[in-house]
């Protein structure tokens, strides 16, 4: 008789603890389901005013007079806000990795101008710094 006791309670507290591991699991699910989504709408929300800022960046790079110092910040300002850009798809990208509706694609880019951009966006604050940076970009021939 006190083994059918015990073993009905080691039944019913083994339930219980299923029970509970399954509410955890599926509330754990349902918060990650809630943040990516979350994600993904941030992201896409970002989309809008960056494009609307990289736009008046360019139309204020090709119709105003600006000095030589003004035409940098304004190149300094388009680099960022492209970089930016990259970030929130990157973000999107993310979110469709994680939702399984990711698919990759291969472009070709150009590495030195990649890495001129980098230097761009940090050479305003070395120089302030009285920092001076200089690159030098040696590409092998390919034949």
């Amino acid at each position: 008789k006190y083994l059918y006791i015990a073993t009905s309670w080691i039944i019913r507290e083994t339930e219980k603890q299923l029970i509970v591991m399954i509410t955890d699991r599926t509330a754990e699910e349902d918060a990650n389901k809630f943040k990516y989504k979350w994600l993904s709408t941030v992201s896409h929300e970002f989309r809008t005013p960056l494009n609307i800022l990289c736009s008046m960046i360019e139309h204020l790079k090709n119709e105003t007079e600006l000095t030589a110092r003004g035409q940098e910040f304004l190149q300094l300002g388009g680099t960022s806000m492209q970089l930016l850009q990259v970030y929130v798809a990157d973000l999107v990208d993310y979110c469709l990795l994680r939702n399984n509706k990711f698919f990759v694609s291969c472009h070709p880019f150009d590495v030195v101008k990649s890495i001129r951009q980098c230097i761009e966006m940090v050479q305003l604050k070395a120089e302030d710094r009285e920092i001076s940076l200089e690159c030098t970009i040696d590409i092998p021939n390919s034949s």
